[in-house]
């Protein structure tokens, strides 16, 4: 007899005694904390991914990917891209940019301010995780002040 909410050889048997077919989606924060608990995907089925944002100082988590040596993420806080489509366990790593790195090129430079200036102007990002990498000061708006920021760490 299973418990309820408990794990055997791919299935999940759930608070209502069901026991279904369903995968593990657990997280690694790569380096920052607190690492985010383990979410239940079943099939066919779309899962919005975790809500906890591990933090990592002097740097800014990007989103996360299946790799733990990703530069850039698979999934990130914007639109569709948060969402986890797959019927498959899995384990997602956190991908660290430095803060101010928009590009996420391990530098921080004019490269960076380029991108802000144009997702101030409306224009479309050349990568869609820009949105988040953007807004440098984590107030959740891209503006002037984020521009500011990657100044004076270009400047420090």
């Amino acid at each position: 007899m299973f418990a309820v909410n408990e794990w055997c050889d791919g299935y999940y048997f759930n608070a209502s005694g069901i026991y279904t077919e369903a995968y593990q989606i657990n997280y690694n924060a790569n380096g920052g904390s607190p690492t985010p608990a383990m979410q239940t995907k079943f099939p066919n089925t779309n899962l919005t991914l975790t809500n906890t944002t591990p933090t990592k100082t002097n740097y800014k988590i990007a989103g996360w990917s299946t790799s733990s040596s990703a530069t850039e993420p698979t999934y990130f806080k914007y639109g569709s891209s948060y969402t986890y489509t797959a019927n498959a366990g899995a384990t997602l790593y956190a991908v660290w940019g430095k803060n101010g790195d928009v590009n996420l090129n391990n530098a921080v430079n004019i490269e960076d301010i380029n991108i802000v200036n144009a997702l101030i102007m409306g224009k479309t990002p050349a990568k869609n995780y820009h949105w988040v990498t953007g807004d440098v000061n984590r107030d959740g708006v891209i503006n002037i002040a984020d521009i500011n920021m990657i100044t004076s760490i270009i400047y420090s």
